[in-house]
């Protein structure tokens, strides 16, 4: 059994999940931790232990039914950390909305909640990151972007969070469908949705399928705006987003 909070994470990642074609996955926590993600900081990724978790994933195995959580295997668990730092600020902006405040920006964990103006009476401003390594965010900016009226706004990146095994750099963005780390040339992905949530768990997705799908996401779903950051063939990168945010970019 869920209480209320966790029930409407469980709903928000199945309709993400099926939105995405699986790329956003709840129950592929293990998987991560066990490639070296976790508390266990494993050395190392064990192939063969990977694929014997495979059976494990996949949010089509778990159904809510009330408030319980059913699993198709009692093994199965869930992991919503790629989404519940931007649930939360959703969380946290309903309750000020609850007190009657119409301007306010919430960030929790780097997902943002925002609403209304700033104290100087014009839009929120967000710095994006550019996708260096070891830099402290804020370090680097590499845009600025306007927000206005009640968005979420969150990002993802391959250049922060990552394992070093024989040399070679894997990050902690895990594909479900094959339980290895992702290797694509999307850098980073900044998503603004009509919730922080929803944006949370976008962004990951998108890290997992990459640039041209999450383009085309992007281009057929009018609610949704995007500011990516990739890799070229010469090592260097370069940025696509939306057409809609071209007003909203602060250089």
């Amino acid at each position: 059994q869920v209480d209320t909070l966790l029930a409407e994470v469980i709903v928000i990642s199945d309709s993400i999940y099926q939105e995405t074609n699986g790329a956003f996955d709840i129950t592929v926590g293990p998987v991560i931790r066990a490639i070296g993600f976790g508390k266990d900081k494993t050395k190392g990724i064990d192939s063969a232990k990977v694929k014997s978790m495979l059976p494990l994933i996949g949010m089509n195995q778990i159904r809510l039914e009330g408030l319980n959580l059913i699993k198709s295997k009692p093994q199965i668990q869930i992991d919503v950390n790629a989404v519940a730092q931007g649930y939360t600020s959703d969380i946290l902006a309903r309750f000020i909305e609850m007190k009657g405040v119409k301007n306010y920006l919430v960030e929790v964990g780097g997902e943002i909640a925002s609403n209304g103006l700033n104290s100087k009476g014009t839009p929120w401003v967000i710095g994006l990151d550019k996708p260096i390594e070891g830099a402290v965010p804020g370090e680097n900016i590499q845009t600025k972007i306007y927000l206005t009226n009640r968005k979420g706004l969150a990002t993802s990146g391959n250049y922060r969070k990552f394992i070093e095994v024989n040399g070679q750099k894997y990050s902690h963005t895990v594909n479900p469908k094959t339980g290895f780390p992702v290797l694509n040339s999307l850098l980073s992905a900044t998503v603004i949705a009509n919730s922080a949530a929803r944006a949370d768990a976008l962004a990951t997705a998108f890290m997992v399928n990459g640039l041209d799908w999450s383009i085309n996401f992007v281009q057929t779903h009018p609610n949704v705006d995007a500011y990516l950051i990739y890799s070229n063939e010469s090592g260097g990168y370069k940025v696509w987003f939306s057409e809609s945010l071209k007003n909203s970019i602060k250089e």
